[in-house]
């Protein structure tokens, strides 16, 4: 198994031989860590008053350190004196993430994940309507949550998601949301302060991730969910009607379509409205 097929969640803390370990940030040697291009932060490690920050990570192969560009992670300092990263999926199989301490020459990676919250969160949706809630909301919600809702609609329809109140811990915690059943489709953005912020999915179902790591908790967030008709569309009959979604009846609420209509050779389109309300 490699590094690309790990489904990478969260906050990580490097071990070796039960010591901590953390990140190269220099070069590494072609086919260390057990792979081909072994990966290292291209930069320094933050301080703990630095909070997160943001570092490439470079991967090194034919006899050049940064040959790849890997997607970049977030790193933050712990009381402590140790680093944990939020890593993210490499692009490919033959590079891999790398840790070391001082006083060990064999270089190797092993990764230990922080301790989820033992509240439930998270569920499968499946109601036209609903209401998507933090843990605990609106008290605080508990340090290390990881919560995972998928929203699911059916036939003909999509989900729209509106975010009504956003409390995070805006350097720390977060909200992710996804184009389909689950964290590896589409990215569609990130949530960490209240601007209101609505998403709908292409398809069936979208996938809404929440995250706190284990220090300094907020309010949290409160989402409402609707399924809408899919609407609009690319129209190439010579005739044709157009409607609103579920009419006569009401069209429903976060509505957003556009149709096409083309025509061919010298022909051009005449569009009448006969009813509009």
């Amino acid at each position: 198994m490699c590094d690309r097929d790990v489904n990478w969640f969260g906050w990580y803390r490097l071990f070796i031989h039960g010591q901590s370990a953390q990140m190269p940030n220099t070069c590494i040697d072609e086919y260390k860590c057990g792979t081909h291009a072994p990966l290292w932060l291209n930069g320094e490690h933050p301080k703990v008053e630095d909070g997160v920050v943001t570092r490439g990570v470079c991967g090194h192969w034919n006899n050049n350190c940064c040959y790849y560009n890997s997607t970049p992670i977030r790193v933050k300092a712990c009381p402590g004196d140790y680093y944990v990263y939020e890593f993210v999926r490499p692009f490919m199989c033959a590079v891999a993430y790398c840790a070391d301490v001082g006083n060990i020459n064999t270089i190797y990676t092993t990764i230990t994940p922080e301790t989820n919250s033992s509240e439930p969160c998270g569920g499968n949706m499946t109601d036209w309507r609903g209401v998507l809630l933090s843990p605990r909301y609106p008290n605080n919600y508990p340090n290390n949550a990881q919560c995972t809702w998928t929203i699911h609609s059916t036939g003909n329809t999509t989900v729209s998601l509106i975010f009504t109140d956003v409390d995070l811990e805006t350097c720390c915690d977060y909200i992710k949301v996804y184009d389909g059943p689950s964290t590896l489709h589409p990215f569609l953005g990130e949530i960490q302060e209240y601007r209101n912020q609505s998403f709908k999915s292409s398809s069936n179902d979208l996938t809404v991730l929440f995250y706190s790591d284990h220090s300094v908790t907020r309010r949290g967030f409160h989402a409402n969910w609707v399924f809408i008709e899919s609407c609009g569309g690319y129209m190439t009959d010579w005739m044709g009607d157009l409607s609103s979604p579920w009419y006569p009846n009401n069209y429903p609420d976060n509505s957003y379509c556009t149709w096409t209509i083309h025509s061919t050779g010298n022909m051009t389109v005449s569009l009448t409205f006969t009813d509009v309300v």
